[in-house]
C-alpha cells in the first residue's frame, strides 16, 4: 500500500516537492525465500588393517572432501521474473565426493501448469572377495576370478502438464548405463584362464502419454521405445597363463599366452500400455492394465586364443583358435491384469484379480570355429586345421496365469477376518536339452493353489495384532527347477504404544518350501523373529532411544552334480544369525554448550551358520551449534569384520569425519 504522503502527489506544493522529494513506493511483495541446509566436510581413515578389497566390497566409504547432504527450496517473489516460469524449485543431494552411492533430485513446479522432476543416481559396485570364484585361494591367490569394479549411472526426467486436471499429458526419458573393469575366465572345454574384462552397457527409454481423470474414471495411455546395448570384452596378453588345472589332461599341459572375446548385444523395442480404474458407484471399483512389447536382439560374438589347448571331444591339441557367432532374437510379450474391489456391505470387502503374462521367443544363431596348429593325441601327429560350424533355431513359448480372490470381514469393530485363494497355472514349450541331439521340444506345465488367511485385532487403544498365512494345496507341478511351488508362509505382528513417547513391536515370520520335481527334491526353511523399541519423551527434545533385535534361521538343501566327479551330491546351506542395533540421541544442555547434541550406538551381526561371520559397526556423532545457522558436526565409525573359515577376509577400519551444517 502506498505511504500516506504519496496518496495524492498532484496536490503537493512545488516548494515542498523541491525541498523534500517523495520517497519511492514501498514494495508490497513478499521477499524471495530460500530455505534448507547444506552439510559438507571431510572424512579421514587414519587407521585400518586387513584386506582392503574386502572392506571395499562390503563398506567402500572413502576419505576426502564430502558433500554429505543438501536440501534447498526456492520460492520466488510473485512479481519477479522467475515467478513467470515456476513458483517452487526444490533441490536435494546426498553423498557426493567419491562415495559409493550418491544422488541428486530437482523438482520444479508451477501450480496447475506443470511439474518437472529430474533424478540422478550413481552407484559404484566393487566386489573382490578372495573366497568368491577363486579355486586357487589355498595357494595364496587373493583376487577373485569374478572381480568387479564398475559404475552405474541412472537418471530420469519427466514433465507433467496440467497436473491434477482432467487431461494431463506427460513426456519422460530415462537412461541406465554402466561400465568398468573386472576379471573373468576365458573358458576352454577342459580349463579356465583368468583374464581382464571390460563391461559397457546402456539402456535408453523414451515414453509419452496422457492421464484422463474424472470423478469416477481414471485412465492412462502410454507408449514409448527402448534402445539398449550390452558389450563385454575379455582379453589377456602377457606371461604364460596355466589356468586352474594344475596338471596335464590326456597328456596335454594347457596354457594361453593371449586370448580375446568380444560380446556385442544390442536391440530395441517399442511398447504400449494402458491402465484404467472405474468406480461406477461407491461400493465398486474396477481396474485393468494391459501392455505389449516386442523387443528384438542382435548378437555378434568374436573369439581368439593362442597357446596350447585341448579339444577333448576330438582328441586334438591346438595352438590357435578363432571363432565368430551371430544371432537374432524376437520376443513378443503381452501381459495384462484385471481387478475388482467390491464392498456389498459395510462390513464386507471382496478383492479379486487376474493376471496373465505371455511371451513367444524365436531365435536363430550361427557359430563358426577354426582351430590351427592341430596335433592328434596319442601319437597321431600333426593334423589339418579343424573347422566346424553350427546353426540352430529355437522357440520358447510361455503362458503364465494367476487368479486371486480375498475377502475381508469386520466381525466386530475390533476384529477383521481375512480369507482367500490363489490359483497359478502355466504352460511352456522349450528347446530340447543340448545333450539330446535329435529330441523334440520339451513341454512343461505348472499348476498349484494356495489358501490365504488372516486376522487383524485392535485389542484396545495402542495395542494391535495381526496374523496371516499362506498354505499350499497339494503338490503342484512346476517346470522351473529353481521354483518353490509347495510352500507355506506365516507371519504375526504385534504393535503396542502405551504412551505417545513409547512404542514397541514384535514380528515373527516363517516359511517352509519344497520342490518335488523328479531330480530336484530341494527344500527350504526360514524363521525370523524381530523386535523393536522406540522411546522419545517430550518428542525427543532431550533424549530419544531406538533398539532393535532380529534372530533369523535359514536352512536349504539343493541337489547338485559334483563337477569334479560328476556324481550326485547335496548343497547344504545354514544361516543362524543374530543382529542388533541401538541408537541414542542426547541433548547435552541449552546454555554454556550452545545446545550440543551427542548421538551414539551402532549395529552388530553374529552368524554361526555355514559361513560363520561377525560384523560390528559402532558409531558416535557430536554436534555443536556455533552460530544460529551454523553447526559443527563430527563423527566416528568403526567397521570390524570377522570370518572363521576365511580369516584372510577379516578387516578393521576406523573412520572420522568432521564438517559444518549451514541452515539457510
Amino acid at each position: 500500500k502506498p505511504a500516506p504522503d504519496q496518496a495524492k502527489p498532484a496536490e503537493a506544493k512545488p516548494a515542498e516537492s523541491a525541498a523534500a522529494p517523495a520517497p519511492a513506493p514501498a514494495s508490497t511483495a513478499a521477499p524471495e525465500n530460500i530455505t534448507g541446509y547444506i552439510d559438507f566436510g571431510y572424512r579421514f581413515i587414519p587407521s585400518g588393517n586387513g584386506d582392503f578389497n574386502v572392506y571395499r566390497s562390503i563398506v567402500n566409504l572413502g576419505q576426502g572432501p564430502k558433500l554429505f547432504g543438501a536440501e534447498l527450496t526456492y520460492r520466488p517473489n510473485k512479481n519477479s521474473d522467475a515467478a513467470k516460469f515456476f513458483d517452487r524449485l526444490d533441490f536435494s543431494a546426498t553423498s557426493w565426493g567419491g562415495e559409493p552411492y550418491n544422488s541428486a533430485r530437482v523438482l520444479m513446479t508451477r501450480s496447475g501448469v506443470y511439474d518437472f522432476t529430474f533424478n540422478y543416481r550413481r552407484m559404484d559396485y566393487f566386489n573382490n572377495l578372495p573366497n568368491l570364484a577363486n579355486p586357487n585361494l589355498a595357494t595364496g591367490a587373493l583376487n577373485s576370478q569374478n572381480a568387479r569394479d564398475t559404475e552405474r549411472r541412472l537418471f530420469d526426467a519427466q514433465l507433467d502438464l496440467f497436473p491434477n486436471s482432467r487431461f494431463s499429458p506427460f513426456i519422460a526419458f530415462s537412461r541406465d548405463a554402466g561400465d568398468g573393469p573386472g576379471l573373468t575366465n576365458f573358458t576352454n572345454v577342459a580349463d579356465e584362464f583368468t583374464s581382464n574384462t571390460i563391461f559397457n552397457d546402456a539402456e535408453d527409454v523414451f515414453r509419452a502419454g496422457t492421464h484422463f481423470n474424472t470423478r469416477t474414471f481414471h485412465m492412462t495411455l502410454e507408449a514409448g521405445g527402448v534402445w539398449f546395448h550390452d558389450d563385454q570384452q575379455v582379453l589377456y596378453n602377457g606371461a604364460t597363463n596355466y589356468g586352474n588345472v594344475s596338471g596335464p589332461i590326456l597328456g596335454v599341459s594347457q596354457y594361453v599366452t593371449a586370448d580375446n572375446q568380444n560380446y556385442d548385444a544390442s536391440g530395441s523395442t517399442f511398447f504400449s500400455q494402458a491402465s484404467l480404474a472405474w468406480t461406477p458407484f461407491s461400493a465398486l471399483t474396477l481396474t485393468g492394465q494391459f501392455s505389449f512389447s516386442q523387443p528384438s536382439l542382435n548378437l555378434v560374438y568374436g573369439q581368439s586364443a593362442a597357446g596350447n589347448l585341448l579339444l577333448e571331444s576330438q582328441l586334438l591339441a591346438y595352438t590357435g583358435q578363432s571363432a565368430t557367432a551371430t544371432g537374432t532374437v524376437l520376443k513378443a510379450h503381452p501381459s495384462g491384469t484385471l481387478g475388482m474391489d467390491l464392498r456389498p456391505f459395510r462390513k464386507l470387502r471382496i478383492l479379486q484379480s487376474w493376471y496373465t503374462d505371455r511371451f513367444h521367443v524365436s531365435s536363430n544363431a550361427l557359430f563358426v570355429q577354426t582351430l590351427t596348429g592341430v596335433t592328434g593325441l596319442f601319437g597321431a601327429g600333426p593334423q589339418p586345421n579343424y573347422a566346424t560350424s553350427t546353426a540352430n533355431t529355437d522357440l520358447v513359448v510361455s503362458v503364465y496365469n494367476r487368479y486371486q480372490a480375498e475377502t475381508f470381514y469386520d466381525l466386530t469393530s475390533r476384529i477383521t477376518l481375512r480369507g482367500g485363494f490363489r490359483q497359478e497355472w502355466a504352460d511352456a514349450v522349450i528347446p530340447a536339452p543340448d545333450l539330446q541331439l535329435f529330441g523334440n521340444p520339451e513341454l512343461g506345465a505348472e499348476h498349484h493353489g494356495t489358501v490365504l488367511s488372516g486376522i487383524d485385532l485392535r485389542l484396545f487403544k495402542g495395542l494391535t495384532a495381526m496374523a496371516e498365512g499362506e498354505a499350499s494345496m497339494g503338490h503342484g507341478s512346476v517346470y522351473f527347477r529353481t521354483g518353490m511351488p509347495d510352500s507355506d508362509k506365516f507371519k504375526t505382528r504385534i504393535r503396542y504404544k502405551p504412551l505417545s513417547s513409547l512404542s514397541l513391536s514384535l514380528v515373527q515370520t516363517w516359511m517352509d518350501g519344497s520342490n518335488s520335481l523328479p531330480g530336484v527334491n530341494s527344500t527350504y526353511s526360514a524363521r525370523q523373529t524381530s523386535g523393536s523399541l522406540m522411546f522419545a519423551p517430550r518428542e525427543g527434545k532431550r533424549i530419544s532411544l531406538t533398539l532393535d533385535y532380529t534372530n533369523s534361521y535359514t536352512h536349504s538343501i539343493v541337489p547338485i552334480l559334483d563337477p569334479a566327479y560328476e556324481t550326485s551330491s547335496n548343497s547344504l546351506y545354514v544361516m543362524h544369525a543374530n543382529t542388533a542395533g541401538a541408537w541414542v540421541d542426547l541433548a547435552l544442555c541449552q546454555t554454556w554448550c550452545r545446545g550440543a547434541k551427542l548421538s551414539f550406538g551402532g549395529s552388530l551381526m553374529l552368524n554361526n551358520g555355514s559361513l560363520p561371520t561377525n560384523f560390528y559397526q559402532p558409531r558416535a556423532q557430536f554436534m555443536v551449534p556455533l552460530r544460529p545457522r551454523v553447526t559443527w558436526t563430527t563423527e566416528w565409525r568403526y567397521y570390524g569384520y570377522r570370518e572363521t573359515l576365511y580369516p584372510v577376509e577379516n578387516f578393521n577400519y576406523h573412520l572420522f569425519s568432521t564438517g559444518l551444517r549451514l541452515r539457510l
